[in-house]
């Protein structure tokens, strides 16, 4: 339990007459004004008279992080959890400095603390996004890159993000405003598939490297509206070009659960007219 987040624990101590409430708002103000080293000081003397709140402990570390003294920040806030285990805030800045060290799969861990908890803004998805792409876990990376984007549209470094992770700053494709605006508009289902289109149906050959970012723009499809059936016609299209049998199986069934209307085929192979000859060849 948290003494400062309890208005009956914060009277007891003021019997003894320390000016509890007044050093605390003092820790507000230098949070909000950014001014970092007075938090740290005002903090170790918060810590000094009341050992036992949590609200020291997690200034004192917040002001550590913000000084770049990441190790003696890690610990602090480590003391902040142990106090109140349902701080989140002190959850969510430990994923931050787990993330500076290095340390991706704690930082994942401490983000997602904070999350089960009940932080749900663009912030914690975004770093989640980032701890995940830090540790090569590119899909769950642009799953939540995608969920901070669905809170906050025009948060631009998800965005950005998503770019870099979709076209690796690929001379055909500029990450200018305009590019942000269409990634952060409601058409994003069309945006994504057209652009998984244009990478695999390249007048020469498209290369694996191409199929492969139109995999993922298509999986980010199909997370968005796992019921997409043009999606899943297009994946189908593109595994088949990278050999991809099986997956290349499972989508055309997906496809075709999905489109009852044209369960034999016609509409797939008219769509993709490419497939036929890989059909062709697997029977």
């Amino acid at each position: 339990m948290s003494i400062g987040n309890d208005r009956n624990e914060e009277i007891r101590i003021l019997k003894d007459g320390h000016p509890f409430f007044e050093m605390r708002h003092a820790l507000k103000s230098f949070t909000k004004d950014k001014n970092w080293t007075s938090l740290l000081k005002a903090s170790q003397n918060m810590m000094t008279i009341y050992p036992e709140v949590e609200f020291g402990w997690y200034s004192y570390a917040l002001s550590l992080l913000m000084l770049s003294e990441y190790e003696s920040a890690k610990i602090s806030f480590k003391k902040a959890i142990y106090l109140n285990s349902d701080s989140i805030d002190s959850y969510f800045h430990l994923g931050v400095t787990n993330y500076h060290l290095g340390e991706y799969d704690k930082a994942i861990i401490n983000y997602s603390k904070a999350l089960i908890k009940g932080m749900n803004n663009h912030l914690v998805y975004y770093n989640l996004g980032n701890a995940h792409y830090k540790s090569r876990n590119t899909d769950d990376a642009i799953n939540f890159y995608l969920e901070c984007l669905s809170i906050c549209p025009s948060f631009k470094d998800a965005s950005n993000s998503l770019l870099e992770i979709y076209f690796d700053n690929a001379d055909y494709f500029n990450s200018d405003e305009s590019t942000i605006s269409i990634i952060n508009d409601k058409r994003l289902l069309d945006y994504l598939i057209t652009q998984a289109q244009i990478l695999s149906k390249k007048e020469n050959n498209p290369s694996n490297s191409d199929l492969r970012k139109a995999i993922r723009l298509l999986n980010s499809a199909i997370y968005i509206d796992d019921r997409h059936v043009v999606a899943y016609y297009e994946r189908a299209n593109v595994k088949a070009l990278l050999g991809d049998s099986k997956g290349h199986s499972h989508d055309k069934a997906m496809a075709f659960q999905l489109d009852t209307f044209n369960r034999e085929g016609d509409y797939f192979f008219a769509y993709s007219p490419s497939l036929i000859k890989k059909d062709a060849r697997s029977n």
